[in-house]
């Protein structure tokens, strides 16, 4: 059966313990069609979840790849410990997998939006992808801040505007 808990003995003698670990490929699954990647694959993590789908066509990546993550309840030590309450996002009471971005591909290039969630679903970040390069309007957001930005052919082009947004505090940095 399937455990969701595993201690390793590391080489310098000290254990760490998967649970809590980030997610890292461990299985794929897929078709291969004349020799090359077709329809959805799918990574598994070390828990078994979904960990990232990829859409193939004709050995290229063509559709929405979609990646997930998983988030932990903070232990009493961490919050000693953080950086700051603002910069903390806020944490589940118990481990939940979820989405954590999206990005459209064409033709195996990114094609289209990039999108980064947090554990809540609210959409964090956000470029604008053209061939494979960064083009056009994107946007950046955590508890602090919120930037607006703009790109062409993958390098920033124009003002890079970032703004507090803590309650009553309102400002242009």
């Amino acid at each position: 059966p399937y455990s969701e808990y595993y201690e390793y003995e590391m080489p310098d003698n000290s254990k760490y313990r998967e649970k809590q670990e980030q997610p890292f490929a461990k299985k794929i699954e897929g078709y291969f069609k004349d020799g090359k990647p077709q329809g959805v694959w799918k990574v598994y993590d070390q828990f078994g979840k979904l960990f990232i789908e990829i859409p193939f066509e004709k050995g290229m990546i063509n559709g929405t790849m979609k990646e997930y993550d998983n988030v932990y309840p903070r232990e009493e030590m961490d919050y000693f410990m953080s950086e700051s309450e603002y910069l903390a996002d806020s944490v589940p009471p118990k481990k939940k997998h979820y989405l954590y971005a999206t990005t459209e591909f064409k033709n195996g290039f990114r094609n289209g939006e990039y999108n980064r969630y947090n554990w809540l679903g609210t959409l964090n970040e956000q470029i604008l992808y053209k061939d494979g390069f960064k083009e056009g309007k994107a946007f950046e957001r955590n508890n602090l801040a919120y930037t607006s930005l703009n790109y062409k052919d993958s390098s920033l082009d124009g003002y890079v505007r970032t703004y507090l947004t803590l309650k009553g505090k309102d400002s242009l940095l």
